[in-house]
């Protein structure tokens, strides 16, 4: 191992809540995570390199609430924030670091955000019913009542219309 630790790379996203923090950093063994008021200690081994992140974070933080879990291709951290609301960025430190970066796939916005936190649940049917109760029929006579162009069958159905495979 070498003995001269490395900044681990950082990615977060958040909700109203909590705070999503992924190490990116494989077979991670060794881990010690600290949560301390508003501070974030790191540190693990990962291909025979030590590494450590000391963060201070833009708010305080519940530890008690928080957990961590250290996966084969990386750990997940998530932090409770101790007031729910939405944060600028991850540290206090309003300057650029290279080693902490936005999962966007994870992230989201203040305004994606309703009642059940992100979750679609039943959008509703449109007033169309399931798709799987309509027939052929019922299909048709909605789009000639709509205006729509009726596709034209031959007797052997759409099947005809496809060429010879050669």
């Amino acid at each position: 191992m070498t003995t001269t630790p490395l900044h681990a790379p950082l990615q977060w996203a958040q909700r109203s809540g909590v705070v999503l923090v992924t190490v990116g950093l494989q077979d991670a063994s060794n881990v010690v995570l600290r949560l301390v008021a508003d501070t974030l200690s790191l540190s693990c081994s990962s291909e025979g390199k030590v590494y450590t992140c000391e963060t201070l974070l833009f708010a305080a933080v519940s530890a008690e609430e928080s957990s961590f879990v250290a996966r084969p291709r990386h750990i997940e951290i998530r932090i409770q924030k101790k007031d729910s609301g939405w944060w600028t960025r991850l540290t206090k430190d309003k300057g650029k670091n290279a080693h902490i970066t936005l999962d966007w796939t994870r992230w989201q916005d203040e305004d994606d955000i309703d009642d059940n936190d992100g979750d679609l649940g039943d959008i509703g049917d449109f007033g169309m019913g399931e798709v799987g109760d309509m027939d052929e029929e019922e299909l048709r006579r909605n789009l000639k009542e709509s205006g729509d162009k009726v596709p034209d069958e031959g007797p052997g159905g759409e099947e005809d219309d496809m060429p010879e495979l050669k």
